[in-house]
């Protein structure tokens, strides 16, 4: 009736309103064959409780999006307003623009929505799937106020294959030859040292180590079934942090699956004086195949097969589709 079409058109408005965009905004992204790029703006301000542990008055921006498209339409926070976009005039939806929106979702390219992360039959490229991370920090001290120190990081967990059992194929490419704080044996004293392998493997082992400098490396982590993340750290961050609790050999370990990875302001800190901000994005994309060899030649142990846990494997994906090169391929039951 009346009423569920009033609810439904208020539900729209809600969604346009806390996406920051406005509807025509999307309409013209899909027109385009863009990903319209849905995300969450976290906030967080000082108090009094805060400013008893850190005596500075802030305003942080924690930004996540889902992206297919790597430069998606402006959808930046004002900070000093209500948390709308800063670049468009926003309005609620009509109905006409959800009658294009529906439209438009109807008529959009199978290869953006169906085939993500995978190849588009339309195009025979990869369409491209990340998570792109971006915080904005802002010094709320008066002049004159005594500079702030900071340290930064985001952090990604990933879903891997079993480390005990499979930890040959849960690797990181890209850090060797960093130098390293190293804090995997003794959590209250870094190690300074220097990683002199080309890969660092998980296999269960406790790792907390901070690459210094990393971020400007070409760094991909392979989760063990095929597929790869490349890390991209684009402003902001300097270094690459890798943390591991260790796992056990019996029993249920959830850390058996599980590793943490991101990019930081570490090893030095950051200083801003006041009135001033700092930014930082860090873009974890994910790739539905092996990385190409390294260029200095074996790239490690032989393939795997795809793993059979369905956990690695998008909706509608067929196993298969993310192997090794040089696998064979899956036999079908």
């Amino acid at each position: 009736g009346e009423d569920e079409e009033e609810d439904e058109e208020e539900q729209w408005e809600r969604m346009a309103m806390g996406r920051s965009i406005g509807a025509q905004a999307i309409v013209n992204a899909l027109q385009e064959g863009l990903d319209p790029s849905p995300f969450v703006t976290l906030r967080l301000r000082d108090n009094e409780q805060t400013r008893q542990i850190w005596p500075h008055a802030f305003e942080l921006l924690y930004k996540i999006s889902l992206q297919e498209s790597d430069e998606p339409i402006d959808m930046s926070v004002d900070p000093e307003g209500s948390g709308m976009s800063s670049s468009m005039n926003l309005r609620g939806f009509e109905q006409d623009d959800v009658d294009q929106l529906e439209q438009r979702l109807a008529n959009a390219k199978p290869g953006v929505l169906e085939n993500c992360g995978r190849m588009d039959p339309s195009t025979g490229e990869e369409v491209p799937v990340q998570v792109k991370l971006e915080i904005r920090l802002i010094n709320r001290d008066e002049p004159g106020s005594p500079t702030m120190e900071f340290h930064m990081a985001a952090l990604a967990q990933f879903l891997t294959a079993d480390v005990i059992r499979q930890g040959e194929f849960v690797k990181i490419l890209g850090l060797g030859g960093a130098t390293t704080f190293d804090y995997s044996h003794d959590p209250r004293i870094g190690a300074l040292m220097a990683m002199t392998e080309d890969y660092l493997y998980i296999k269960g082992q406790p790792i907390d180590t901070t690459f210094i400098g990393s971020c400007k490396s070409d760094v991909k982590v392979a989760p063990g079934d095929g597929t790869h993340f490349e890390l991209i750290a684009r402003e902001g961050f300097q270094d690459i942090v890798v943390q591991h609790p260790g796992a056990g050999i019996g029993g249920f370990d959830p850390n058996r699956k599980l590793v943490t990875i991101g990019a930081g302001r570490v090893a030095t800190p950051k200083h801003l004086e006041a009135g001033e901000e700092w930014k930082a994005e860090f873009v974890v994309r994910w790739h539905n195949k092996w990385w190409p060899p390294p260029l200095w030649g074996d790239d490690g142990l032989s393939k795997l097969d795809p793993l059979p846990n369905k956990e690695f494997y998008p909706e509608g994906a067929v196993e298969g589709d993310a192997q090794e090169p040089g696998a064979p391929a899956a036999e079908e039951s």
